[in-house]
């Protein structure tokens, strides 16, 4: 499906690769935007998971919480200023289970409330690393799309690769609430982590086995991010980057 406009996305990160991929280059991100219809508040409150609690004390100056409902789970984002995702948490509204997702600049934090057999509330924290690689080239030549008149360079790897057992971790997992813990996994934006699943054809899969599968293209084990330009058919006109996982 190709939609009328070219999304032009931009987003800046100091550690980490920022993620940008279009299923189809399509919808106006303005548009984009407002049909996703984030609530923003500042109000100071007590968080579920010790993790989401420390990240909101250690970014209280420089970020902001987003936070909404979505079928049966209530999310809560933390923002910087581009809207990167800098730390969020999920809670399922009938079972109380709570997940939240934060990273450093060499692992990504996943902290879980869980119900026991018993009725009680245990808690846990994943922590799994982030590597870093020698930059290359995947070998993938420039592309043109006739139809669209763009035209792409080369994908280059980001340097950026995380290990898939931190989406195989993920259990009958919503829409929104996926959106939101891969914008925490990599610092992005949730509508730049929106197009990537869309393009990674793991939107709407609720199984984490099936979303790490998805994402890992490569079938190493790992979810490396890679990244290409995309200009006019001329190459004078510069509209923005695009991002995929292998």
């Amino acid at each position: 499906m190709i939609k009328s406009k070219i999304i032009t996305l931009s987003v800046t990160i100091s550690t980490l690769a920022s993620v940008i991929v279009f299923s189809v280059l399509g919808v106006n991100e303005s548009v984009f935007a407002s049909e996703y219809q984030e609530k923003t508040t500042t109000e100071a409150k007590s968080y579920q998971t010790d993790l989401f609690n420390d990240a909101v004390i250690t970014y209280k100056n420089t970020a902001k919480i987003n936070q909404f409902d979505e079928n049966n789970e209530h999310i809560i984002q933390l923002l910087d200023r581009n809207n990167n995702v800098l730390a969020a948490e999920v809670t399922n509204l009938q079972t109380l289970e709570t997940m939240a997702v934060t990273r450093t600049g060499s692992e990504v934090i996943v902290e879980k409330k869980e119900k026991n057999n018993d009725g009680e509330y245990r808690q846990i924290t994943e922590k799994y690393p982030l590597i870093a690689e020698n930059s290359e080239k995947n070998g993938l030549d420039d592309l043109s799309n006739n139809l669209l008149r763009l035209k792409y360079t080369s994908w280059n790897y980001t340097n950026l690769a995380v290990g898939k057992n931190i989406f195989e971790s993920l259990v009958n997992i919503g829409i929104a609430a996926l959106i939101t813990f891969t914008a925490g996994v990599f610092g992005i934006t949730t509508i730049v982590a929106e197009l990537l699943l869309e393009y990674m054809g793991a939107y709407g899969l609720s199984s984490g086995a099936a979303i790490a599968s998805a994402l890992d293209t490569s079938g190493n084990g790992w979810i490396g991010l890679y990244v290409r330009e995309v200009w006019n058919d001329s190459w004078t006109v510069y509209h923005g980057t695009q991002h995929r996982t292998m």
